[in-house]
Protein backbone atom coordinates (compact mmCIF):
# COMPACT_ATOMS: atom_id res chain seq x y z
CA UNK A 1 0.00 0.00 0.00
CA UNK A 2 2.85 2.37 0.83
CA UNK A 3 4.31 1.64 -2.60
CA UNK A 4 1.09 2.85 -4.30
CA UNK A 5 0.93 5.95 -2.11
CA UNK A 6 4.51 6.89 -3.06
CA UNK A 7 3.82 6.23 -6.74
CA UNK A 8 0.63 8.30 -6.62
CA UNK A 9 2.43 11.12 -4.77
CA UNK A 10 5.23 11.18 -7.34
CA UNK A 11 2.71 11.31 -10.19
CA UNK A 12 0.76 14.13 -8.51
CA UNK A 13 3.87 16.22 -7.82
CA UNK A 14 5.21 15.71 -11.34
CA UNK A 15 1.88 16.82 -12.82
CA UNK A 16 2.26 20.15 -11.00
CA UNK A 17 5.64 20.84 -12.58
CA UNK A 18 5.93 23.14 -15.59
CA UNK A 19 5.76 21.45 -18.97
CA UNK A 20 9.05 23.09 -19.90
CA UNK A 21 11.25 25.95 -18.83
CA UNK A 22 12.69 26.64 -22.26
CA UNK A 23 10.95 27.90 -25.36
CA UNK A 24 12.30 27.33 -28.86
CA UNK A 25 11.21 27.80 -32.45
CA UNK A 26 13.16 26.70 -35.50
CA UNK A 27 13.10 27.89 -39.09
CA UNK A 28 14.73 26.47 -42.18
CA UNK A 29 14.86 29.10 -44.89
CA UNK A 30 15.91 28.31 -48.45
CA UNK A 31 16.73 31.21 -50.75
CA UNK A 32 16.83 30.18 -54.42
CA UNK A 33 17.87 33.34 -56.23
CA UNK A 34 18.04 31.66 -59.65
CA UNK A 35 14.40 30.54 -59.57
CA UNK A 36 13.27 33.60 -57.61
CA UNK A 37 11.78 32.00 -54.53
CA UNK A 38 12.14 31.72 -50.82
CA UNK A 39 10.63 28.79 -48.96
CA UNK A 40 10.65 28.27 -45.21
CA UNK A 41 9.48 25.79 -42.64
CA UNK A 42 8.90 27.11 -39.13
CA UNK A 43 8.60 24.55 -36.34
CA UNK A 44 7.43 25.35 -32.82
CA UNK A 45 5.49 23.92 -29.90
CA UNK A 46 1.78 23.88 -30.69
CA UNK A 47 0.51 24.88 -27.25
CA UNK A 48 3.01 27.77 -27.03
CA UNK A 49 1.73 29.24 -30.31
CA UNK A 50 -1.90 28.71 -29.23
CA UNK A 51 -1.20 30.45 -25.91
CA UNK A 52 0.33 33.38 -27.77
CA UNK A 53 -2.78 33.57 -29.97
CA UNK A 54 -5.05 33.48 -26.89
CA UNK A 55 -3.12 36.33 -25.27
CA UNK A 56 -3.75 38.39 -28.41
CA UNK A 57 -7.50 37.70 -28.15
CA UNK A 58 -7.66 34.83 -30.65
CA UNK A 59 -8.51 31.53 -28.92
CA UNK A 60 -7.62 29.32 -31.88
CA UNK A 61 -6.68 25.64 -31.98
CA UNK A 62 -4.23 25.05 -34.81
CA UNK A 63 -5.78 21.70 -35.70
CA UNK A 64 -9.07 23.50 -36.43
CA UNK A 65 -7.48 26.49 -38.20
CA UNK A 66 -6.37 24.23 -41.03
CA UNK A 67 -9.95 23.95 -42.32
CA UNK A 68 -11.28 27.38 -41.31
CA UNK A 69 -10.20 30.22 -43.63
CA UNK A 70 -10.84 32.98 -41.06
CA UNK A 71 -8.77 31.24 -38.38
CA UNK A 72 -6.14 30.27 -40.98
CA UNK A 73 -5.69 33.95 -41.89
CA UNK A 74 -5.43 34.98 -38.22
CA UNK A 75 -2.76 32.32 -37.70
CA UNK A 76 -0.91 33.56 -40.80
CA UNK A 77 -0.99 37.16 -39.56
CA UNK A 78 0.29 36.17 -36.12
CA UNK A 79 3.01 33.96 -37.57
CA UNK A 80 4.27 36.59 -40.01
CA UNK A 81 4.37 39.30 -37.33
CA UNK A 82 7.00 37.16 -35.64
CA UNK A 83 8.92 36.03 -38.72
CA UNK A 84 9.92 38.03 -41.77
CA UNK A 85 12.62 38.23 -44.40
CA UNK A 86 13.90 41.24 -46.34
CA UNK A 87 16.09 41.22 -49.43
CA UNK A 88 18.12 44.38 -49.95
CA UNK A 89 15.80 46.16 -47.45
CA UNK A 90 12.68 45.07 -49.40
CA UNK A 91 10.32 42.99 -47.23
CA UNK A 92 9.33 39.64 -48.73
CA UNK A 93 5.59 38.94 -48.88
CA UNK A 94 5.00 35.36 -47.74
CA UNK A 95 1.98 33.16 -48.22
CA UNK A 96 1.13 30.42 -45.73
CA UNK A 97 1.10 27.21 -47.78
CA UNK A 98 0.17 24.84 -44.99
CA UNK A 99 0.04 23.92 -41.33
CA UNK A 100 1.01 20.48 -40.06
CA UNK A 101 0.05 19.75 -36.44
CA UNK A 102 2.05 16.71 -35.37
CA UNK A 103 1.33 14.17 -32.65
CA UNK A 104 4.57 15.01 -30.80
CA UNK A 105 3.22 18.45 -29.78
CA UNK A 106 4.98 20.44 -32.50
CA UNK A 107 3.56 22.27 -35.49
CA UNK A 108 5.20 22.95 -38.84
CA UNK A 109 4.24 26.05 -40.81
CA UNK A 110 5.15 26.08 -44.50
CA UNK A 111 5.55 29.50 -46.12
CA UNK A 112 6.83 30.64 -49.49
CA UNK A 113 7.25 33.67 -51.70
CA UNK A 114 8.39 34.57 -55.15
CA UNK A 115 11.13 37.20 -55.30
CA UNK A 116 12.95 38.94 -58.16
CA UNK A 117 15.59 36.77 -59.80
CA UNK A 118 18.59 38.92 -59.08
CA UNK A 119 21.75 38.73 -57.08
CA UNK A 120 20.80 40.22 -53.76
CA UNK A 121 23.55 41.63 -51.60
CA UNK A 122 21.98 41.08 -48.22
CA UNK A 123 19.17 39.25 -46.54
CA UNK A 124 17.68 40.20 -43.19
CA UNK A 125 15.74 37.76 -41.05
CA UNK A 126 13.48 38.90 -38.23
CA UNK A 127 12.58 35.98 -35.92
CA UNK A 128 11.04 37.40 -32.76
CA UNK A 129 8.20 34.87 -32.89
CA UNK A 130 6.68 34.17 -29.45
CA UNK A 131 9.20 36.39 -27.66
CA UNK A 132 6.48 38.77 -26.49
CA UNK A 133 4.64 35.86 -24.83
CA UNK A 134 7.67 33.96 -23.54
CA UNK A 135 10.61 36.17 -22.47
CA UNK A 136 12.86 33.06 -22.41
CA UNK A 137 12.10 32.30 -26.08
CA UNK A 138 15.10 31.43 -28.24
CA UNK A 139 14.78 30.91 -31.97
CA UNK A 140 17.13 29.41 -34.52
CA UNK A 141 17.10 29.82 -38.29
CA UNK A 142 19.07 27.75 -40.75
CA UNK A 143 19.65 29.54 -44.06
CA UNK A 144 20.21 27.38 -47.13
CA UNK A 145 21.80 29.40 -49.93
CA UNK A 146 23.82 28.30 -52.96
CA UNK A 147 24.41 24.84 -51.52
CA UNK A 148 25.70 26.26 -48.23
CA UNK A 149 24.14 26.37 -44.81
CA UNK A 150 24.47 28.95 -42.04
CA UNK A 151 22.81 28.93 -38.63
CA UNK A 152 21.60 32.06 -36.89
CA UNK A 153 20.42 32.38 -33.28
CA UNK A 154 17.70 34.88 -32.29
CA UNK A 155 17.19 36.04 -28.70
CA UNK A 156 14.91 38.68 -27.12
CA UNK A 157 17.79 41.17 -27.37
CA UNK A 158 18.68 40.02 -30.92
CA UNK A 159 15.46 39.49 -32.89
CA UNK A 160 16.83 40.49 -36.28
CA UNK A 161 20.01 39.63 -38.18
CA UNK A 162 21.41 40.95 -41.43
CA UNK A 163 23.24 38.36 -43.48
CA UNK A 164 25.63 39.51 -46.20
CA UNK A 165 25.22 37.19 -49.17
CA UNK A 166 28.48 36.49 -50.96
CA UNK A 167 29.23 34.76 -54.21
CA UNK A 168 31.41 32.28 -52.32
CA UNK A 169 28.56 30.64 -50.40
Amino acid sequence: MLKYFILYSMFFVSSLANAHDYYFAFAEVEYDELNGKIEATITLTTHDFEKSLREKGNPIFLSKAIDDSVQFNLVKQHLLKGFSVSLDSQEVSFQLDGIEVMLNGATNFYISSTVPTSSSKDLEIYFGLLMDTFPEQQNKATLLYRGGKTIHIFLPQLKSQKIILSNNE
